[in-house]
């Protein structure tokens, strides 16, 4: 029997740990509960404990050629938070040379695979940040609507005050509040992208009109 949900909501800020609001020896976190589901009368981090996926995507890479160590450092930050949710990763999507602006989460070669045909093996969704899962409100409106769905929890390893973010969706929907906050932050990091687009195309003109090679133009994530 499924027990009754209550309505979602972001907790105030703490610290890791379990220590107040205000210690400086750690960073806040947030995070926007809603009360598990239960199947059976036992829920599913009761039966086991959680399992998540981890997202690691980067605008642009050379193979394994390429110097940038953000992959590793995006892997690290992604199961310190399945640790801390005393969680595992129990696989890996590696969208590398993909631009979150251009390809939307279900279209990514290797996150769209899972989130189309492995939804079951795994219980959330990691990324190390939020531009790194999204750069559209569009694709956080679905995103946030298969999650529902599919009772999932979605996590970003660094939020907006650089702690844990955590949206657990598996008794359904946000409240009206919470994806309000979760819109704003997928517009501001939409606009991001659209402005540095930009830039970029006006420095590739003027480059152009000085008779100018820039080089090689780069994806913005």
């Amino acid at each position: 029997m499924t027990s009754a949900s209550a309505p979602s909501s972001c907790s105030s800020p703490r610290t890791r740990g379990g220590s107040t609001a205000g210690t400086t020896t750690s960073k806040a976190r947030y995070t926007c509960f809603i009360p598990n589901s239960t199947l059976n009368g036992m829920s599913i981090a009761d039966r086991r404990g959680l399992g998540f996926l981890g997202a690691i995507r980067l605008s642009r890479h050379r193979g394994e050629a390429d110097p940038s160590t953000a992959p590793e450092r995006q892997e690290a930050s992604i199961t310190q938070a399945a640790a801390e949710e005393r969680g595992q990763v129990v696989g890996w999507a590696r969208d590398l040379d993909v631009s979150a602006g251009l390809v939307s989460p279900f279209e990514r070669p290797d996150l769209g695979q899972w989130l189309r045909e492995r939804p079951d093996e795994f219980d959330g969704i990691i990324w190390s940040r939020f531009d790194r899962a999204l750069r559209s409100m569009a694709d956080l409106h679905e995103l946030a609507k298969w999650a529902a769905d599919r009772r999932k929890i979605i996590m970003f390893a660094s939020g907006p005050a650089g702690g844990l973010l955590k949206l657990d969706l598996r008794a359904g929907p946000l409240d009206a509040v919470t994806h309000l906050i979760l819109t704003i932050l997928a517009f501001a990091a939409q606009m991001e992208w659209q402005e540095i687009r930009e830039r970029n195309r006006d420095a590739a003109a003027h480059m152009r009109q000085l008779g100018r090679w820039r080089g090689e133009f780069h994806r913005i994530t």
